[in-house]
């Protein structure tokens, strides 16, 4: 786990964190770890023109990933991940 916060000289406030945990599921066969991330980048420009600030940036982010060893040379890995951006400019 890891969290961080950071800022800009007449910005707003940015901020991120991580999370991953992986998983025995039959010992020194099968695993499967999963992670997770989301920030947020606070941007330093304002404007009239958009209610949010045009800037800023939300991130998500998710991942799994299936590992199986099915004899000790041979090793297959099954991935999925999946990003969520919101940028608010619409």
């Amino acid at each position: 786990v890891q969290a961080g916060v950071s800022s800009t000289d007449g910005g707003e406030r940015n901020w991120n964190g991580d999370a991953a945990v992986s998983v025995p599921l039959v010992e020194d066969r099968l695993g499967l770890r999963l992670s997770a991330s989301r920030s947020h980048l606070g941007g330093y420009a304002a404007s009239p023109s958009f209610p949010d600030d045009p800037n800023s940036i939300d991130q998500r982010n998710g991942r799994a990933k299936l590992k199986f060893r099915a004899t000790d040379d041979l090793e297959f890995e099954l991935g999925y991940q999946r990003t969520e951006l919101d940028d608010h400019w619409g």
